[in-house]
Formats: structure tokens, sequence, C-alpha cells
């Protein structure tokens, strides 16, 4: 029979216990939703997500999660599932488009939680009530249509910003259409929302407000800069390679940088980024003895593997650089003979792959395990193929298979697939998976990318010396698939490092004039295996260097670093990131609200003290910009209930926000508006309330559809003075009628200049008339 699950009970605690959210006061909380019409009634989103604690050592299969209200109309909803309960709390969402429509809110709401395997239902029983919060509007009306007419509100779903919106100003293009833009979007200041101040939707104390990163200068397109961390070392090198130690999202991340100097020694440098980018500490620098060229790859967040090469012989050494610690020790070394050229990458903690190519332009390609600091006595799988010049190798899959790409003796550029395969007795096998063949090219870089079946390549064309990105899609069964390409400029010593953010590439090279080259590529796929587009290159140059190193470091902000020499010889590391996004965070009484993507420079300067000022409701706190991860000029906001704990730590509060902990800040909260009017988005036509059929918001938020949101109720407040403006023009041009019909009358002459102050001040009236219509005034008929 069903459970009903409760924390009110004392005791042992039962198998299975969930709580919802959003939940307030006792009660379970919708979003109270604005008619799309006055026509039509106003209707209600009950959308939550869960935690579900399996209080027993055995795991549970939910199968569905059932919505009912006892007592009322209201149809049920069935959310199917096939989800695995282990021990411990699990956190159990609602898809984007999943949730209830209500027609009228139920005073009761009951979920159920439908198990596999023939185990009872749990269910859960509370009162259901609209959110008990609601903001004034966070724009204003402005006097001139041109700065935008009204506010488009889109829900912006997904786990990290429930409820919230994304928010862009509308206004009518010439051709009569109602748009975010007046042109073609490829400028900011082409988006009617550009620079539209925003304002504190109620009393409140700022928690956290940044205004230092530039805005994007176009849509689609992340603008990225060079960080205040920089290192310079006191010698002259002559090769380098760089490797990242970090894990995802640290918020302190490690690298390592292989050089070669002058004196042909190897040297390896430890260095050490904060999150921001602001400082780059140097924690050691040790010898690794004679070498030429040098390869470097990262095994663990405390491990590393180099190989070098010194004349014909190559040496793979192991390294360690303890968390917490500055002491970078060499372990075990493996020496190769009868090398030309060799790379390096970690395939896991205990296995390197090792690619090697000999002067008789053969390709090795070798798995070396490690244990305890120490390579296994040979390799524990090797496989050949044909390499007569420049080549790369990367891992994918986390290791599961490789990629290499390698010049062939005719010159054309060779891509193959190999994958790892456990064996009883070796441990591994490679196998070829499968291989596809490009044009003629003397340079290539190979680099992962965000999804793990698209790799892409950065080669350097032999017949004209031209820099070109190529998109490669790797099948589940090996096939390797060309998706797209894209040129690069002209240059040499390309270098390709992937998932700058979200979706890109750098790459980065040195022009013809001996310069560094740094470009950032947002690269789309349409759907699941079709053709890859690029989007125009964010473009950094600086001064001259010779050979380049690059790779990402996946810190909370993702941070590309270039190594390279520079003019003067030695070795510089610089550090590069995409703006980040200026923002202010409010707290609203229990609710904390982002304001997000705003313009560089228009955070008051009283905000960003760091002191928690306060703020009143109405106060200016920003303009809508495009800084951070933004499409274009727009406004994100959304609201969190902040957990109890922090509202006596506000200083707890702000470590959470700046650390992007969404869940460490509290649950999500519907977002209702008062004060404002709209209507769904589709049929809105030029005339606000005189054309549409608008609603107005008390306590209302937009769901279901995208709604258009007109910042005041019934006529614009600024209609006055211009309603005035129109009478005084009409008295004006009656006044002249008059003259007209004066005895005597008046002489030719005189009537041409009273027919032409007539025209002008008629014209004045159309204008002005349609500025009113606009507006929403009634002197506009």
């Amino acid at each position: 029979m069903p459970i009903e699950s409760t924390d009110a009970i004392k005791g042992a605690p039962l198998p299975i216990e969930f709580v919802i959210e959003p939940f307030e006061d006792g009660k379970v909380r919708c979003l109270r939703v604005a008619p799309p019409t006055n026509k039509e009634p106003e209707r209600a989103k009950l959308h939550f997500w869960s935690w579900i604690d399996n209080n027993t050592a055995k795991t549970f299969t939910l199968k569905a999660i059932e919505v009912s209200f006892p007592g009322s109309a209201q149809a049920s909803k069935t959310f199917q599932r096939a989800l695995k309960l282990g021990p411990g709390r699990t956190r159990v969402q609602l898809a984007p488009d999943e949730w209830v429509a209500l027609q009228d809110i139920p005073s009761t709401v009951k979920v159920t939680l439908l198990f596999e395997g023939g185990e009872p239902p749990v269910f859960r029983v509370w009162p259901l009530a609209a959110h008990n919060v609601s903001y004034s509007f966070f724009v204003r009306p402005e006097a001139d249509p041109e700065l935008g007419e009204c506010v488009l509100l889109r829900e912006h779903g997904g786990e990290t910003q429930y409820f919230g919106h994304d928010v862009n100003v509308l206004g009518w293009r010439a051709d009569g259409t109602l748009s975010s833009y007046r042109t073609d979007r490829k400028q900011n200041d082409d988006y009617f929302g550009w620079g539209r101040p925003v304002y504190a939707m109620a009393d409140g104390v700022v928690v956290h407000a940044q205004d230092d990163s530039e805005d994007n200068l176009e849509a689609g397109n992340r603008t990225f800069y060079a960080k205040d961390g920089e290192f310079f070392s006191a010698y002259e090198i002559d090769a380098v390679a760089v490797a990242s130690l970090a894990d995802d999202k640290e918020a302190l991340s490690r690298m390592l940088v292989a050089v070669v100097t002058e004196a042909n020694v190897m040297r390896l440098i430890a260095l050490e980024q904060t999150k921001d980018g602001d400082k780059l500490s140097l924690l050691a620098d040790v010898p690794g003895g004679p070498a030429d060229q040098v390869s470097v790859a990262r095994l663990s967040k405390t491990t590393a593997v180099t190989a070098s090469l010194r004349g014909a012989s190559a040496r793979l050494q192991l390294w360690q650089l303890p968390a917490g610690s500055a002491a970078l020790t060499a372990q075990g070394s493996m020496n190769l003979p009868g090398v030309a050229e060799v790379k390096v990458v970690g395939l896991k903690p205990n296995r390197a792959l090792v690619v090697a190519r000999t002067a008789s332009q053969k390709m090795t390609v070798q798995v070396w395990g490690i244990h305890d600091g120490q390579f296994s006595a040979a390799p524990m799988a090797s496989a050949t193929d044909v390499c007569a010049g420049a080549f790369d190798v990367l891992a994918v899959e986390e290791g599961a298979r490789a990629v290499t790409a390698a010049r062939q003796p005719g010159g054309q550029l060779k891509v193959i697939v190999w994958e790892f395969k456990p064996d009883i007795i070796a441990g591994v096998l490679i196998e070829r998976e499968g291989q596809a063949v490009a044009g003629e090219v003397s340079e290539v870089s190979l680099s992962a990318m965000e999804k793990d079946d698209l790799v892409s390549t950065a080669v350097r064309r032999q017949a004209d010396g031209a820099l070109e990105l190529i998109t490669w899609q790797l099948g589940a069964a090996g096939q390797i698939v060309q998706r797209g390409s894209v040129a690069l400029g002209d240059g040499e010593g390309v270098q390709a490092a992937g998932n700058f953010h979200k979706s890109s590439v750098a790459t980065a090279f040195r022009t013809k004039a001996g310069t560094l080259r740094i470009l950032s590529h947002g690269v789309e796929q349409d759907g699941a295996t079709g053709p890859v587009t690029y989007t125009l290159p964010n473009v950094q140059d600086r001064g001259p260097v010779g050979p380049i190193a690059i790779d990402i470091v996946p810190t909370q902000m993702r941070t590309l670093v270039t190594a390279v020499r520079e003019a003067t010889g030695r070795l510089a590391v610089a550090l590069w990131q995409h703006t980040d996004n200026n923002c202010v965070w409010i707290l609203h009484g229990e609710e904390v609200v982002q304001y997000a993507h705003l313009k560089h420079g228009s955070v008051p300067k009283a905000l960003l003290t760091g002191k928690y000022p306060a703020v009143k409701r109405g106060d200016p706190i920003g303009a809508i910009g495009n800084s951070g991860a933004s499409g274009g000029p727009h406004l994100h906001i959304h609201a969190q209930r902040i957990l109890p704990k922090f509202t006596n730590d506000l200083d707890g509060l702000r470590d959470k926000i700046v650390a992007a902990d969404a869940r460490g800040i509290g649950p999500f909260r519907p977002l209702q508006f008062h004060g404002v009017q709209g209507m769904k988005h589709a049929g809105v036509k030029q005339g606000v309330a005189q054309t549409n059929p608008l609603s107005p918001f008390s306590g209302h938020g937009a769901a279901f559809d995208a709604y258009v949101v007109w910042p005041w109720i019934g006529a614009h407040p600024n209609c006055g003075a211009l309603c005035g403006k129109i009478g005084q023009i009409a008295d004006e041009i009656a006044t002249l009628e008059g003259d007209l019909q004066l005895e005597p009358a008046p002489s030719p002459g005189q009537k041409a200049a009273i027919y032409a102050q007539m025209g002008k001040l008629k014209s004045q009236l159309a204008q002005l008339k349609a500025k009113a219509l606009a507006l929403g005034c009634s002197c506009s008929a």
C-alpha cells in the first residue's frame, strides 16, 4: 500500500522520504501567470524539484512522479522517470518543459513517487498557494520610443536558472515589426535595449557587484583579453610546452611549463593561478636534463609526465607536485632510442600514451603503464603507422580513445582514431578504429572540443602556407568525417586548444610579421551529425614571439594560457579569459536577485564598495549590456530564497555567489511583478492599449508563452506633457485657419505664408500623434 512520507514523523526514518521546492511558510508555491490577453483568465504554473532521501542500503528505481490535486477538478499529471536512487540524497528536477498548468490554484497538491520492482509508492500532501512575493518592474518607461517601447520576458529554464528570465527591450522597426534590434544586430547599439537603465525592484542590500569586464563587441561573439597575471623567466629558451593540472571548475589551478633553455637543458616550471587570473605565482623551477625538444602532459592533479629529446634519444620522466606543496620532484624515467620527435599525453593517472616519429618515417604509438612513480618495464601495447613530418596526439573520452594527426610522405594529413581495449594478459590492446585523409600540410595541432565526438586540427597548408582550422566528428565505430573548416590567416607555429569557453576553440600562431596572434572561434553544429559553422573570431595580438605553446586551464572562469619565447628570448606565460558577467546581486528581504550582463561602466561606484550598501526601490543599479556569456545585449534576472544560515551572514552568502555555487545560495523562486501591463508576444500591434488586449500585472509572472510587458499601467507617464504639446499645436493650427477667414481677406502672399506654416505644424502634429499612439496616449486619436 502507498506510504506517506513526512518529515514530521518521529523515530526511525522511512525507507524513502522527500521534500520539494518552491516551499514557503508550510506551503508549496506556484507562479501566478498573467492572462495571455485581457479576454482570457489568469493561470498558474506548478514547476518544482525534489530532494529524495533513500534511507536504506539498497537502490530503488524511480519510475514516475505523479502530481494530483485532492478535492479539485484539476487534472493530475505524471512525469515518467527511469532513475536509480542509491543510498543517500538525490536531487530530482522536472525538465524545463515538465510542469502543470493550473486554471485555478487548488488548495492542496499530492506528489507521489512510483517505483519499479513492486516497491510501494511514497506520497506527500501539502497546501498549495501562489508565491507570496511580488516586485516592481526593473525598467521604467522612456519618453522616446526610439529607446524601445516594451520588454520581452522569456523563461530561462534549467537547473541553475529556474523561473529566471532573459529580458530583451523591444521597439518598432522601420518595416513595422516589433523587434529587439533596429537593422542587422551587428553592433551593440543596434539593439533597442543597449544602455537602457535598470532599477532596483525593491529595497535591499547589495551583496555583490562587479563591473570590470568589457562588453562583447557583437552578438554571439564573446570577447577575451589578457589578465594581469603574467610570468617571465630569468633565462632564455628555445622550445616550450605547457599542460594544466587543474580539474574542472577549480577556484585555484596549477600548470606546468616545460622549456628547453638556450644551453639545451630541459627545465620544468610549476605555476599557480587564481580564479580571476589576476595572479600567477611561481612554485618551482627544476632542471630535467639535456634536451632539444620537450613535451609535457597531465596524469592527475598532482602528477605529470615529460618527454624530452636530445639527439636521437627520447627520455620519459615522471613528476610529482603534491597538493598544497611547492615541492616539484622527479620520479621514474625511461629512455627511448632511435627517435626524431616525441610527444606524450596522459590517458589515466597510471597510464601514458607516447607517440614518436623515427628518421625512417615511422610513427610508433605506445601505452606505458605507471606504478608507484615508475614506468612499466616495457610498453603495455603498441602500434605503428607512417609519419613524414609534423604530427600531434590527443586523448579523448577520458582516455578510452586517442586521435593522431600526422603528415604523410606525400604531404597529406592523416587523422587516425585509436581505441584502447582491456586485455587479460597485457592489460590493454591498441586497435586502429578508423582514419581520414585531408590535403597537404606542413604543420598540425590537435584540439579537443566540448562534445566528446568532435576534434579539431589546426594546420598550415603546404601549398600556400595559409592556416586552417578543420573540425572532425568521430563515429562510435571509429569512422571520421570532416564537418567544417575555417581560414585562420597566414602564419606559422600554429597551436590549438578547445573549450576556451562553451563550444569554442582557441588557436595561436606567429604571423608573417613575427607577432603572436590568438583567435577564439565559436563552433556550432547543426544537429547531432550535421555540418559545423564558426562564428567570427575574437582576435588578440601581442608582440614578437618565437615558439608557442597553449593549453586550457579549466578553472571556474576558463583560462587560456600561452607560453611563448618573447623577443628577448625569455619565456613569457600569459593568462587570457573571456569577459566575465558584470552584475549586481541584491538581497530583497529573504530573496536575493541577480541582475546580469550589465553594461561595462554602468554600475554606480557606490554599489562596488563591497561593504553591502543599501538601495531603495527604483534606485539605478546599472544598464542593459552585453557582458559575459551573452548572445547580445539583454538582461538576465532570477531570484533565490537564501538559506536561513545566510540571514545574518552576508559574507558567507557573497562567498557562494562569487563561487557560482547556485545550490549553495538557496532554492530558486518564481518572479512576479506589479505595476505593469502586458500580453503574450504573438499578435502584438502598435498602439499599446488602444490596439492590444493588455492585462495588468498585479503579482503575476510570465510563463507558458513569451510575454511582452509595458512598464506602466494605463497611460504612459509622459502622456501629459506630450498631449499638452499636441493641444498647443492644434490650437496654433486653428488660429491660422481663423486667419484665413479674416476680412479683409489676406493677400495672396500672406495666404501662402499661412498655408506653409500650417503645413509645418500639421507635419509636427502627425509626428507627435504617432508618438502618442506608440506610448498609448489618449490624445493620439
